[in-house]
């Protein structure tokens, strides 16, 4: 919903464990502006686990826009 201003899941694959932050500061419904893993900005905006396995989690952060 547009009046959740952020909210958070946490999920298990495989060894990886990801937690996922969404952040909605403008009230949006639809759309993502960006997603970022660990800090760093994906540009199609696509998140493939496969690549992380060397680590035991990540961070996703979605954010709204």
């Amino acid at each position: 919903p547009s009046s959740w201003k952020e909210f958070s899941a946490r999920l298990r694959w495989n060894d990886l464990n990801v937690q996922i932050n969404f952040h909605n500061p403008n009230a949006r419904q639809q759309g993502v502006e960006r997603v970022e893993i660990n800090g760093k900005a994906i540009a199609d905006r696509k998140v493939v686990l496969g690549g992380y396995s060397e680590k035991p989690e990540i961070t996703v952060d979605v954010f709204m826009g």
